[in-house]
């Protein structure tokens, strides 16, 4: 999704893009999509260098990656959080 996210040319278009994924996907009982909603925004919140957002959008997305077990998506989440503190 983030792919997608970033090739539309404004970032607002992409947020409410993300948010309108992220209501899908949890009004759907769709955890997995949820978590990477959430991602999605946090890359959004960095592209805004808005850090304490981009931190919250990672914290629900690794309680449910790893209530999940989704390994592929919490490497992407520390690795995003690792440069939070750069």
């Amino acid at each position: 999704m983030s792919l997608a996210l970033n090739a539309l040319k404004d970032i607002g278009d992409a947020e409410i893009t993300a948010h309108e994924a992220l209501n899908l996907a949890h009004r759907s009982g769709e955890q997995g999509h949820e978590a990477y909603a959430n991602l999605a925004l946090a890359e959004i919140a960095l592209a805004r260098r808005d850090s304490e957002q981009a931190q919250g959008y990672i914290d629900v997305s690794r309680q449910i990656a790893t209530e999940l077990a989704m390994r592929p998506l919490l490497v992407k989440l520390d690795s995003i959080a690792r440069s939070l503190t750069c």
